[in-house]
């Protein structure tokens, strides 16, 4: 599986400047022989319409959209997966192995259910008690 953004590249659609004539050249030539980077070029090679900012205002804005919100719809074409990104809500967090242990130990802290807590790695071990 290879995003559309490494076939991209790999065709030199970023410019000289992003280093594309650094890659190894057999993985170049892998991803230049899917049949995703024939699809890519084809879409490249559509004629590309300029638009004006007004217009884009016009097709893609609304009343105080800001220049950012502006970019975002014209990228996504539109404003439906944004709204759906919205209606998600904040991103949830998650604890993991990242998460510093002192950390870890305030969380289970704050709960009424827990009376302890032991973690273990090898022979080490640490108990902590309500």
């Amino acid at each position: 599986m290879v995003i559309d953004e490494l076939v991209r590249f790999a065709q030199g659609a970023y410019g000289e400047d992003s280093g594309h004539t650094w890659m190894d050249g057999n993985l170049r030539d892998r991803f230049l022989s899917l049949p995703r980077a024939q699809e890519l070029a084809l879409l490249d090679r559509r004629p590309s319409s300029d638009m004006s900012l007004a217009e884009a205002r016009q097709a893609f804005g609304a009343p105080g959209v800001s220049d950012e919100e502006l970019i975002l719809r014209a990228i996504m074409q539109g404003t439906s997966e944004i709204d759906r990104m919205r209606a998600a809500g904040p991103p949830r967090t998650y604890s993991s192995a990242q998460v510093p242990l002192v950390q870890l130990v305030e969380r289970l802290r704050e709960s009424s259910s827990i009376r302890y807590v032991r973690v273990q790695r090898g022979s080490d071990s640490v108990l902590v008690r309500k």
